[in-house]
């Protein structure tokens, strides 16, 4: 007999998430609708390993294995948005969405932040056509896509604790504001214009765990942003030593300073890194134009000042 049941459409889709007032405490009820203002794209949340742990391959008379318990029960998630370039610079949804990797907002800035006191755990949903999955005690890491031509993406990846999954009906949001498109953007390091340069990629690299917990139901308390490394990778057209040498610079250790700008001529997106370092150069091509694609750590100055997303 074949399956009457309509399928889930993949487009009819939004990702929403609140802020937890205690950190694992889930607000699965404060999750009504979409992240507001926001556009996303290839959103997901999945269980992550549950009977990882409580396998059951004893010995006995067959090679073979027994039915597992479920353990622990963690959750990935994955999702990109377009950066949008929104009227008011303080509402702008990816600042309002940073503190899910780690970061602390200041009016229009956002910075990563090491006091817990001052990190936040989120609980999100992934409405899916009716079905709903969802974690709580979630945080994640943060990359930023800055390509020619493109829209600026950016992409939040992390854990959480798994949450039952459930039916709803799919919220009404409104569509987001038009993102920024990478062109005419600055780009100077060490105070000086590099060579043509295709896309920039801003990743934090926060290094996310579960904390574990044995009087909780799902063996963990909330994800833990445990460490955090952010980097900033660009890919100039090479040139002579003379002119610059980035391979002279990298021996050297020398740090610059790094600057960023998005703009749409009304609204615009600043990227700083204060002290950054060349950590690693690799060859490349782009279109039979020798390029060198650069790594560079970015350090601190002051503390937790490393890296700064001003929106304006």
């Amino acid at each position: 007999m074949s399956d009457a049941i309509a399928p889930l459409i993949g487009r009819l889709a939004h990702f929403g998430a609140f802020a937890e007032t205690t950190m694992g405490t889930a607000v699965l009820g404060s999750v009504t609708t979409g992240w507001a203002n926001a556009t996303f794209y290839d959103a997901s949340i999945e269980p992550e390993s549950f009977f990882s742990d409580t396998e059951r391959i004893p010995l006995g008379n067959f090679d073979d294995n027994l039915v597992a318990s479920v353990g622990k029960q963690a959750g990935r998630f994955s999702v990109q948005m377009e950066v949008p370039a929104y009227a008011t610079a303080t509402s702008n949804p990816l600042l309002l969405l940073s503190p899910l990797a780690g970061c602390l907002i200041a009016a229009g800035v956002t910075n990563p932040v090491t006091a817990m006191a001052s990190r936040k755990t989120y609980t999100m949903k992934l409405f899916e056509a009716g079905r709903v999955k969802a974690l709580y005690g979630a945080t994640g890491d943060l990359t930023l896509d800055l390509e020619y031509g493109k829209r600026a993406m950016a992409t939040f990846a992390g854990m959480g604790c798994w949450s039952a999954v459930t039916d709803a009906t799919l919220p009404s949001v409104a569509a987001g504001s038009l993102p920024w498109v990478c062109t005419g953007m600055t780009l100077t390091v060490g105070g000086a214009e590099i060579g043509a340069c295709s896309k920039v990629q801003v990743k934090l690299n926060n290094q996310v765990s579960m904390v574990e917990d044995l009087t909780a139901s799902t063996g963990y308390r909330f994800a833990y942003i445990a460490s955090r490394k952010p980097t900033i990778s660009i890919d100039p057209e090479a040139r002579l030593v003379a002119t610059l040498d980035h391979y002279g610079l990298l021996l050297a250790g020398t740090s610059v300073a790094i600057s960023i700008v998005v703009t749409n001529g009304s609204r615009t997106l600043t990227i700083a890194a204060p002290v950054a370092q060349r950590r690693s150069i690799s060859n490349g091509d782009r279109n039979n134009r020798r390029v060198d694609n650069i790594e560079f750590e970015c350090c601190r100055s002051s503390g937790d000042d490393e890296i700064v997303f001003t929106f304006a």
